[in-house]
């Protein structure tokens, strides 16, 4: 009697181990379903984030603003050069000068561009970045890279409107950064 009790005190303790093995493989199938999930939602939430481009600022008197929908804040001083032609019109501020004169340039009209680089610049380029803004409803695109001769371009646009630069060295690069850096939509 007392090897029939043992035997099913036995068999009781195997079924509670398998029912435990299989809860505890189920288990850890749910922390690893959950981990995945969380980890796609967090990522999603960083690749998704759009920078926002903010509203002009109320200028000083040493400022102006330069563009269309989408403004740079530029120094006053700063001499800006405007045209057109039958379907965009333009501006562009220069840095250097002679044969080392680069433009920083932007174009306005319905075939100008999205914003998006030229797939050129992309294939030819051995750095590229890109990314997303937003300004209420605007959407644009932010793109740069380096070339592999080390130069560098940069488009920043939306629909219509692109703004510029296009294989210039990296010290001229930076300055042209810093106008970008103060694009704004007036409101």
């Amino acid at each position: 009697m007392f090897r029939i009790k043992l035997g099913a005190a036995e068999g009781a303790l195997i079924r509670a181990a398998a029912s435990t093995q299989t809860f505890g493989c189920f288990t850890m199938l749910a922390k690893t379903a959950l981990t995945v999930v969380v980890g796609f939602v967090f990522v999603g939430s960083v690749v998704g984030q759009r920078h926002v481009i903010p509203v002009c600022p109320t200028l000083t008197e040493a400022d102006q603003l330069v563009g269309w929908k989408i403004k740079l804040v530029v120094p006053k001083a700063t001499t800006v050069d405007h045209g057109r032609d039958v379907d965009y019109s333009y501006w562009s501020i220069e840095f250097g000068h002679d044969k080392d004169r680069y433009e920083l340039n932007g174009f306005n009209g319905l075939n100008v561009g999205n914003g998006e680089a030229d797939r050129d610049y992309i294939a030819r380029s051995r750095k590229l970045t890109r990314r997303y803004w937003t300004h209420n409803k605007l959407r644009g695109a932010d793109s740069s890279g380096t070339f592999k001769n080390g130069k560098r371009w940069r488009n920043f646009g939306i629909f219509g409107e692109v703004i510029f630069y296009y294989n210039v060295p990296g010290d001229v690069a930076a300055y042209f950064d810093r106008l970008i850096a103060t694009a704004c939509i007036v409101d």
